[in-house]
């Protein structure tokens, strides 16, 4: 699957960011084969992996591997029983990999079939994709080698939401045609101390959501459901703002819980 994204180091100022860009700068210098990008789910692993994809001075094609309907993805990536790179990541291309879906045993059983020594065996980048967590990431390291890079939770980027609110609100434009409701600095403001469990991924599709809505859905006169304490703080518009932006946080929310329900009901039957 081929991905197309804006790039990505444009999307940030934050120290915790910047910090993880020039760490995937110092990846393409090094030329390293194979990287863990690890952090938390909705971070945007997959944003950072294609910006990384972008970095690379002689980079091919991006190949998003779907596990879900792909369950042998190694043997498109090393077809060759030595472990040489034949496959995809053959032409300089980047080869995305979720070892959540994956599973560690079956990564860690992939891994042990690449030739690391060899210098010429890659020609393109594998980057495995992982959630936070510190003891695989050691484990991998001290066993094949392979870098680690942290990529930050949204609430390490407190910095960074007037220039994500900015983007978010183009793309609810541009997509839908409409964007009658201004963020201004005190909303952002707002919005950058409120939870976010599912990190951006959460946050751009509640902001898309509400800033997306026609307007004989927007009732301008109620601007009491959000619930903030300085509510006489903020004009009548910013309160209206939030207030439609909780109700879209909501909906997102009961969402998730519904897809999780949903998720574990087949396993319960067999409890």
């Amino acid at each position: 699957q081929k991905i197309n994204r804006i790039k990505t180091r444009s999307l940030g100022v934050s120290p915790s960011f910047q910090k993880t860009i020039r760490g995937l700068q110092s990846i393409v210098n090094r030329n390293l084969p194979a990287i863990i990008l690890e952090g938390p789910p909705g971070a945007g692993r997959n944003s950072f992996a294609y910006e990384l994809h972008l970095m690379r001075e002689k980079h091919g094609e991006f190949f998003e591997l779907d596990l879900r309907f792909d369950r042998e993805p190694f043997a498109k990536i090393f077809p060759q029983e030595d472990g040489s790179a034949a496959g995809l990541l053959s032409y300089n291309s980047t080869v995305l990999l979720d070892h959540s879906e994956l599973g560690e045993d079956k990564l860690r059983t992939a891994l042990g079939k690449i030739n690391w020594n060899n210098p010429g065996t890659f020609n393109g980048c594998l980057l495995i994709l992982g959630t936070t967590s510190s003891q695989l990431a050691r484990s991998l390291n001290q066993q094949f080698g392979l870098h680690c890079e942290k990529i930050p939770s949204l609430s390490e980027r407190i910095e960074d939401f007037s220039v994500l609110s900015r983007h978010f609100s183009r793309i609810a434009e541009a997509s839908f045609h409409t964007n009658r409701l201004k963020l201004t600095p005190a909303v952002v403001k707002y919005l950058a101390h409120t939870d976010w469990p599912e990190n951006i991924r959460e946050f751009k599709s509640v902001l898309i959501e509400a800033l997306s809505l026609p307007k004989e859905m927007i009732n301008f006169e109620s601007a009491s459901a959000f619930p903030i304490a300085d509510n006489e703080q903020l004009e009548k518009a910013e309160r209206i703002v939030l207030n439609l932006i909780f109700e879209a946080k909501q909906r997102y929310e009961r969402v998730m819980v519904d897809n999780e329900i949903s998720i574990r009901a087949p396993q319960m039957a067999f409890l």
